[in-house]
């Protein structure tokens, strides 16, 4: 009898065999397997159902305004020897306005449609965050 494709190897399987084999029982091991099954202390598996909304194949998302962002912040950093770490990138993000972002976005397109981020123009301007002064 068949419980499921792995209980072969289960250890509650090779207790059962175990024990059949020490008392010479082995012709009622498909009786204790009906058995256990009917009183549930070991049940069958269901092969699992396809989920019909699950995509059959994965996308190319391609580039998003943030990162398309990410990537000209990244060599703007390095043309102008920057250091941006990821919060001070966020915080540069954060601040854009929507038009800015719908920018980005173009930009992300413009990527998107096989240009190199150095050739597109019209980017909106990379806005350094202001230091703290200490008063």
């Amino acid at each position: 009898m068949s419980v499921s494709a792995s209980f072969n190897k289960s250890k509650t399987n090779k207790l059962i065999t175990f024990l059949l084999e020490k008392y010479g029982k082995m012709g009622d091991y498909d009786e204790i397997i009906a058995h256990a099954l009917e009183e549930k202390w070991i049940k069958t598996s269901n092969p699992k159902e396809k989920d019909p909304k699950a995509p059959r194949e994965p996308k190319d998302k391609g580039q998003s305004k943030w990162t398309a962002y990410q990537k000209w912040a990244k060599k703007y950093a390095d043309w102008n020897d920057i250091t941006l770490d990821r919060a001070a990138m966020k915080e540069i993000y954060a601040a854009y306005t929507e038009d800015e972002l719908k920018e980005w976005q173009r930009v992300a397109d413009e990527l998107n449609a096989g240009k190199n981020i150095r050739d597109i123009e019209n980017k909106p301007e990379i806005k350094l965050p202001q230091p703290a002064s200490e008063d």
